[in-house]
């Protein structure tokens, strides 16, 4: 069961009404020593120990709580125990950790704390950025637009189309299975807004930041969630692909206000002067309502925790300035919510156990350890 932590202050928070499982985790838990740049990815070992990727530093530190010690494993080069741009530690069987490099199109086994030998693995150029997770049996579920090349370059922009391709592959194989198609984000509607300063003369290239995708998650046990905007839906897979339970979700309508309009805005592109100057008759045509989830691509994904449950970070609103997640059982029902802050989100679990990243006004974070589950 949850664990209710300060349900009784949530009345004034959430609307439009307050479930019994509500989670109030904006405080709490344990802070960890280390002050970090940019956390792209973390995996939970069994003995406490930590594996995490720092994005800006290109590296994958292994942190442990219990003596305060920090080493780095492997480090950056072309050589066999090296790596250019790692991008995500998976959980594989026992203390067994995938390391992906996509820069590289290597993977990288973690024993423990010991990197070995990378191995190249051409398929990782058909995921990208579309990575959806892996289970403990090797199996990678990632997305991409329908009708993009397999083996485009990394990071290259796919052509964009109005579905998704759910795919599915295992490390040790070359075999790529098609499962399923999503929605993708309205076609991921692309412009440019020129602008001028002392400098000269420039542009952007922004994506709506109201276009939002479905999206696929997979667990450590093999079992999928669908997550559908319209309406908004959870879908369960079993491992062989067969449904196991589907439910549509209520949800609060926010009106895209001026307001929220601005705080998308904020939340999708900063608040330098540059962005502040592009007038909002510059960007596509708003929705009437906002979505009812976030995108996996620009703001933050849906975390499959290894306890068997989905959280999904709810569109914010302008007036609470909070992140709040529903908790999705296997049944497809919502079991409760979670309530972090700002600048606070949910970047991996282990049994029972949450971590949550908390970045400070000076851009640093930290990770927080949370036990939310008895």
């Amino acid at each position: 069961m949850l664990t209710s932590i300060g349900a009784a202050s949530l009345a004034t928070v959430l609307a439009p009404t307050a479930y019994t499982q509500d989670l109030d985790l904006r405080r709490g838990g344990e802070v960890l020593p280390w002050e970090l740049n940019s956390v792209g990815s973390l995996r939970a070992l069994d003995d406490g120990r930590v594996l995490v990727v720092d994005k800006k530093d290109r590296l994958v530190y292994l942190l442990d709580p219990r003596t305060g010690a920090q080493q780095t494993i492997g480090r950056q080069g072309d050589g066999p125990s090296e790596y250019q741009r790692p991008s995500h530690v998976l959980a594989a069987r026992g203390d067994t950790t995938i390391l992906l490099d996509f820069l590289a199109r290597r993977s990288f086994r973690v024993v423990g704390g010991t990197l070995q030998p990378g191995r190249t693995d051409s398929m990782l150029g058909a995921v990208g950025g579309g990575l959806c997770g892996m289970d403990r049996d090797g199996h990678i579920l990632g997305t991409r637009p329908l009708g993009s090349r397999a083996g485009g370059a990394v990071g290259a922009a796919p052509p964009r189309t109005d579905s998704l391709v759910v795919m599915r592959y295992k490390l040790t194989a070359s075999r790529l299975d098609t499962l399923m198609r999503l929605r993708n984000a309205n076609g991921g509607t692309l412009f440019k807004v020129n602008w001028v300063n002392g400098r000269g003369q420039g542009g952007w290239v922004i994506e709506a930041p109201a276009a939002v995708e479905d999206q696929a998650c997979v667990f450590p046990d093999g079992w999928i969630a669908l997550l559908r905007q319209a309406p908004y839906s959870v879908e369960w897979l079993t491992p062989n692909g067969a449904r196991a339970a589907f439910g549509t979700l209520s949800e609060e309508a926010i009106a895209m206000t001026q307001r929220e309009q601005e705080y998308a805005r904020e939340r999708a592109m900063g608040t330098s002067a540059s962005v502040r100057a592009i007038p909002t008759s510059e960007f596509p045509p708003w929705p009437d309502r906002a979505p009812p989830f976030v995108s996996a691509g620009r703001e933050r994904r849906a975390v499959p925790t290894v306890d068997g449950l989905l959280l999904v970070p709810r569109w914010p609103r302008s007036d609470q300035r909070l992140w709040i997640y529903d908790v999705i059982g296997r049944d497809a029902r919502r079991a409760g919510r979670i309530i972090l802050g700002e600048q606070s989100r949910i970047i991996g679990s282990g049994p029972g156990v949450l971590y949550i990243l908390d970045t400070d006004d000076d851009g640093l974070e930290r990770i927080r350890r949370v036990r939310w589950r008895s």
